[in-house]
């Protein structure tokens, strides 16, 4: 880990190592309680270069930023989407989070046809907000504890990781009586009460979600239940 001060009352209290830091020559070493014990706030970034590729990567500080706690990523990428590569000869330009070592774009944009679908979701969900907010109310008023709830949402899928999540933290003895399911499926519905969890189910929002899992990581079926996560 490597630390960085922009003001000299931020340094370690340790006069020597303060000394060193500040002058120049060998980085000190020094644990992380000391490296940060006069810092009031800290801004970490977790960089990795993925294991097995050659990529050439440079990490760089720029400051000025008003307020910037954001990662740029810049590549040597020519093509857009899938043919997207590197060319060692081109300018680094602006890249998002999903594009790979080699150029590629994970991140496609949504076709007229997910755009459709996602706006009759919206749809749904904003004429019918009124009535969800007031049954919503009267279970949270139940289940609250210290005006806290820890709301997740499942579907027939992935019922198997609610039910290890259930029985793991009741095993530790956690208290899951602040726990709401919002469930896409009748199914994954009378799971969560079979096991004494508090669910609400709002059918007419969740009936376009699969009741199967993901193949893949951001495949279709992945996206429609992403979108059972905003709805929640």
């Amino acid at each position: 880990v490597l630390m960085l001060y922009d003001t000299k009352s931020a340094l370690p209290s340790d006069k020597e190592i303060a000394h060193a830091a500040e002058n120049g020559g060998e980085i000190p070493h020094t644990d992380a309680a000391s490296a940060t014990a006069n810092c009031d706030s800290m801004n970490v970034m977790f960089v990795k270069n993925p294991p097995g590729t050659k990529s050439r990567q440079c990490m760089t500080i720029v400051g000025g930023q008003y307020r910037g706690y954001h990662i740029q990523r810049w590549m040597r990428v020519v093509g857009q989407g899938a043919h997207g590569k590197i060319d060692k000869n081109a300018p680094l330009r602006l890249t998002g989070r999903m594009t790979k070592t080699t150029g590629y774009d994970e991140l496609l944009y949504p076709s007229p046809n997910n755009l459709h679908q996602h706006q009759d979701i919206l749809l749904k969900y904003l004429t019918n907000l009124d009535d969800i907010k007031r049954d919503l109310g009267s279970i949270l008023k139940k289940i609250a504890i210290e005006n806290t709830i820890i709301v997740s949402t499942v579907n027939k899928g992935q019922s198997e990781l609610l039910m290890n999540f259930v029985c793991s933290s009741r095993s530790r003895g956690f208290d899951l009586g602040n726990f709401l399911v919002f469930p896409t499926d009748l199914f994954s519905k009378e799971l969560a009460e079979g096991m004494g969890i508090a669910t609400y189910y709002a059918e007419k929002l969740m009936e376009s979600i699969p009741t199967t899992e993901a193949k893949t990581y951001g495949d279709a079926t992945f996206g429609h239940i992403m979108m059972a996560k905003v709805i929640c």
